[in-house]
């Protein structure tokens, strides 16, 4: 189960699927922080489409189907001792389509080849990713 942490805003991890639930928040994490960036730089340009290129780039990472909440139910059944056959396997497509979204995503493409601060979204998540899968097995 995930707990706030009454010095920072990032939950801290217990239990089951720990790895998993970590890695994917430090890849969320990680991806914010670029996207941010980059909205920063678009702004910088004084361009009169700034705001709508950095609601795009606050989509791309919107879109992004959740993994850790999947996993969160999953690991907070294991630890109540419930049936967790259906999470799992729901936990499983969850990382599929993220995979796939990451990887065929015209907005996620976009965001890899922009000129300004080219961040691979997909790259960011790959290790979170793998990790999930691993775990899952």
């Amino acid at each position: 189960m995930s707990l706030p942490s009454s010095t920072d805003d990032s939950p801290i991890i217990e239990g089951s699927y720990f790895a998993s639930r970590s890695a994917w928040l430090a890849a969320r994490t990680e991806a914010h922080a670029a996207v941010d960036k980059m909205k920063a730089l678009v702004s910088k340009t004084k361009d009169p489409r700034a705001a709508q290129v950095g609601a795009a780039l606050e989509r791309i990472i919107r879109r992004i189907p959740d993994a850790g909440a999947a996993l969160e139910a999953l690991a907070d059944a294991e630890d109540l001792g419930g049936e967790t056959a259906a999470l799992k396997e729901n936990a499983r497509k969850t990382v599929q389509l993220a995979s796939y979204y990451l990887r065929s995503d015209r907005l996620a493409a976009m965001i890899r080849d922009n000129p300004f601060h080219p961040v691979s979204v997909d790259k960011i998540y790959t290790h979170a990713l793998q990790t999930i899968q691993r775990e899952l097995k």
